[in-house]
């Protein structure tokens, strides 16, 4: 009997053994991901430290590999009065990102037959000169080639007239004086006006209201359930306050009439919520292969635009879009060859030039590429009027310049994000140190 008992001991054995190697090597191999995972975080940390050390960046910053998230975290604070802080969950005013979402609102209406792209402007908004809208089509208002003028050439606009109550309607009735900057169709002219008459169209053309329309066709279907239209005086829980400099020192929190932006400007999302709206668009979970190849075409681009970066001998194409609403900011870049992305959502008025840079340091650390981050002057004039100590940074930059990573590129954006603020005395000092690194 002992006899027959042997190879089955022996079997036995033999499987422990092997569940033992095999618990050993998947032990060793999660712990390897791990350490991987956690020197990527450290790394990822390295490079925003002095974006928010500096006052550069407040917000969330969500990296996404492969199509599955390995960063999502915040930075800075949500609310300074509260001192309550930025999270992975924080919810931000995203600016002209709302323009990308809207394209594939109007997209997803043309592909039900709704809408067509060749509808005139016109043929909805009756009220509106029938003569210029019988040449504006909806192909022109997504595309920016319509010639609409953008809010900016409005009377009374930049004196702010217009962050006073006034219904759609009667704003509507204003757009509709505005004669038009160039014949439609010639050119691209970058236009917030065709984008707050796109929400009309769909809302005409529905009989529902813009936010319906977007639950039903976007947000519902790419589980963006943090998301939607930021309404004036709508208190929205885990929403970041949006801020920019003020004139002795720190930050003031932002004003202005969000809902003449509704479709232009106006949404709100988190990092996640639009990693989950950029990843719906690589299948038909928003819209058919047809109507995404037409959106992402280079002829149309409906809210996305293509580039390439180089991350040290690398080059990689990306199809990204930004946004930027007073204090708030945001960008996504994705990196479609891998379903890749770098999601930024911001609330203290970072520069699309600092966004590029951040993301572009970022995506080194994604694809493991070596690279040199370094703390250039602009950064540091930025906390210095944060600190209100402006003058004195320029002083030693003038006195010393070899002491400084000078970038031009960085302080003329930060001198345009100055001017925004309405920071004219800073603006002129900004304005005049540039004339004289470049003289």
């Amino acid at each position: 009997m002992s006899n027959q008992t042997k190879p089955k001991n022996k079997f036995v054995s033999l499987t422990v053994f092997i569940n033992l190697l095999t618990l050993q090597v998947f032990l060793f191999s999660s712990s390897a991901s791990s350490n991987e995972q956690s020197e990527r975080e450290d790394a990822i940390r390295q490079v925003l430290a002095p974006y928010v050390d500096n006052q550069v960046f407040s917000g969330s910053i969500l990296i996404a590999k492969d199509g599955a998230i390995i960063f999502n975290q915040g930075f800075g604070n949500a609310d300074y009065q509260w001192n309550i802080s930025n999270t992975g969950s924080t919810k931000f005013g995203i600016g002209s990102i709302s323009k990308t979402i809207t394209s594939v609102l109007v997209m997803k209406l043309v592909e039900q037959g709704t809408l067509k792209l060749s509808d005139k402007l016109s043929k909805y908004l009756v009220n509106y000169p029938k003569s210029i809208g019988d040449q504006i089509s909806i192909h022109h208002l997504l595309s920016h080639r319509s010639g609409l003028p953008n809010y900016f050439a409005i009377p009374g606009w930049t004196t702010g007239e217009f962050n006073k109550s006034i219904s759609n309607e009667k704003f509507e009735k204003v757009l509709s004086q505005l004669p038009l900057s160039s014949p439609p169709g010639t050119k691209y002219q970058y236009s917030n006006t065709g984008f707050f008459f796109l929400a009309r169209i769909v809302e005409i053309a529905t009989g529902e209201s813009f936010q319906q329309n977007l639950n039903k066709h976007v947000l519902s279907r790419a589980e963006m359930k943090h998301s939607g239209l930021h309404e004036n005086e709508v208190i929205i829980s885990e929403m970041a306050t949006g801020y920019q400099l003020k004139q002795e020192g720190g930050y003031r929190a932002s004003r202005i009439n969000r809902h003449l932006f509704r479709a232009a400007g106006d949404f709100y999302s988190t990092t996640k919520d639009l990693f989950h709206f950029e990843q719906a668009l690589y299948d038909e979970t928003l819209l058919n292969k047809q109507s995404r190849e037409h959106l992402f075409s280079s002829e149309n681009l409906y809210g996305w635009n293509r580039n390439t970066i180089k991350l040290g001998k690398v080059k990689k194409e990306i199809v990204s879009y930004s946004g930027q609403l007073l204090g708030f900011n945001s960008m996504i870049t994705r990196f479609t060859e891998s379903k890749s992305s770098i999601i930024i959502a911001g609330n203290n008025g970072t520069s699309y030039f600092q966004r590029m840079q951040l993301t572009q340091e970022l995506a080194h650390i994604l694809f493991e590429q070596p690279a040199e981050h370094n703390v250039r002057v602009s950064m540091l004039l930025h906390k210095a009027l944060y600190e209100n100590e402006l003058p004195q940074l320029i002083s030693q930059v003038l006195r010393q310049p070899s002491n400084f990573v000078l970038d031009i590129s960085g302080i003329k954006a930060l001198a345009q994000q100055v001017n925004w603020a309405g920071l004219k005395n800073e603006f002129n000092q900004l304005e005049q140190l540039i004339k004289s690194l470049e003289s």
